[in-house]
């Protein structure tokens, strides 16, 4: 079976990484309704986290659409991209849209997940590789 996430290690340090995504969904016109910085919540309640950041990202078409033909889809909007450090290194990881897309019912479930992926993937790409 396919993993359920896209995992890509960045040429770049976390927070230019971090920037750097951020700058492709800008560019691509898509919404970021949230971002988190983990390791500063999860120290602030006094435990210890490597450096993580979760950016929620939207798109309003491909959202209406999905949400029209299958509500229980709420759950897993908006979609989030990660990055994380690990042994020193930078990653990114997003789930697999075109594998959510096959848990949900409709006729235009899968042409919709399946552009979300390739603008996730736009995504991991632009921030990880330059």
């Amino acid at each position: 079976m396919d993993r359920m996430e896209i995992v890509a290690a960045s040429r770049f340090g976390f927070a230019e990484t971090v920037e750097r995504l951020k700058a492709a969904i800008e560019a691509a016109k898509w919404s970021m309704p949230f971002e988190m910085d983990v390791k500063k919540t999860v120290e602030g309640k006094g435990f210890s986290a490597e450096p993580t950041f979760i950016v929620g990202v939207c798109h309003a078409r491909h959202a209406s659409t999905a949400l029209r033909e299958d509500p229980r889809i709420a759950a897993m909007l908006p979609c989030r991209i990660a990055v994380y450090e690990k042994a020193g290194k930078t990653f990114v990881t997003t789930l697999d849209a075109r594998l959510l897309g096959t848990m949900y019912d409709g006729p235009s479930m899968a042409a919709t997940a399946a552009e979300v992926d390739a603008a996730m993937r736009a995504f991991v790409r632009a921030a990880t590789e330059g």
